[in-house]
């Protein structure tokens, strides 16, 4: 789509976060996405949250599927920047670390429903995943 002031082509951006792993269950996941103009000015801003459970609220997690991706979209903007957490709500089954090892997830970005890059992260057994500031823009064709 054109942008009536600008000229510069915008977009509808969008970021996704896929886990097959069965730990993924635990975890909190937190999506944030953010549009900007051509001239750098935000023009939007979406989040995404599926929270398993309230740490400190002391219920009963929610018990969920696995598979349960996460998506978040901005715009029409000119670029997108993303923020990605994926924090445990509960511990594992195996308290010892060695026991709980990294598994994988995938990150998907897409601009008017076309995938510009998908990248496989490794999500820490006990640690989770953040990635802060990914740029999505027609242009970019991979995770930076």
């Amino acid at each position: 789509m054109l942008s009536r002031d600008s000229g510069v082509i915008d977009m509808v951006f969008e970021l996704e976060l896929a886990c097959p792993h069965p730990e993924w269950r635990r975890y909190n996941i937190f999506l944030t996405l953010a549009g900007y103009d051509a001239e750098g000015r935000q023009v939007d801003l979406q989040t995404f949250t599926d929270k398993l459970h309230d740490v400190f609220g002391g219920a009963e997690p929610v018990r969920r599927r696995h598979e349960r991706p996460a998506k978040v979209s901005c715009g029409p903007c000119f670029r997108a920047v993303a923020y990605v957490n994926a924090v445990a709500g509960i511990l594992p089954g195996q308290h010892d670390v060695s026991r709980s090892p990294d598994f994988e997830a995938v990150v998907t970005a897409r601009a008017d429903g076309a995938e510009l890059w998908r990248k496989t992260v490794m999500v820490n057994g006990w640690g989770g995943l953040s990635i802060a500031g990914l740029e999505i823009r027609p242009d970019s064709s991979t995770l930076r």
